[in-house]
């Protein structure tokens, strides 16, 4: 080998190297950028947890004769101790509770007299609208995914 087929080697390897020192750099970079992300939508969604409470609250007071559910005494009462999450979207997911009497209407139709209420709901305060998912879990329990279409308000 002659000096330049050693320099041309030399110089391929350290780029090799840096290149690899760029990745996990960036990696490491775009992981921070991410739970930054995380932690900010945490945080904001902490401040809007007792507006989408409220709204939700309302929703279920209004609509609790058709879907037949259990209204609790205060809107306190439907918050579960891990209440908000965000998920693999992006979105922020308030989880909500209350009972239901018995009943033989389905989690769909639950969903659908309640997206229209919390809609309702939305359009008279002047909020952009939440959007719901209702489960049917034990013991006449029900979960309420609750979440902004589009984001937070401004």
């Amino acid at each position: 080998m002659n000096f330049f087929e050693v320099m041309s080697d030399w110089a391929a390897k350290t780029a090799a190297k840096y290149n690899a020192y760029l990745a996990r750099e960036n990696a490491k970079v775009q992981e921070l950028a991410k739970q930054k992300a995380i932690a900010e939508a945490k945080e904001q969604a902490e401040e809007y947890s007792l507006l989408v409470l409220d709204v939700f609250y309302t929703a279920l007071q209004n609509c609790a004769p058709v879907i037949e559910a259990h209204v609790p005494t205060s809107p306190e009462m439907c918050v579960d101790e891990s209440h908000i999450y965000v998920n693999g979207n992006g979105f922020t997911i308030y989880r909500l509770f209350y009972y239901r009497k018995c009943s033989d209407k389905t989690s769909q139709e639950v969903q659908s007299i309640m997206q229209s209420e919390l809609k309702a709901n939305c359009y008279r305060r002047g909020l952009p609208r939440l959007v719901c998912k209702v489960s049917f879990l034990e013991n006449n329990r029900t979960s309420v995914e609750v979440a902004w279409k589009g984001g937070f308000p401004i």
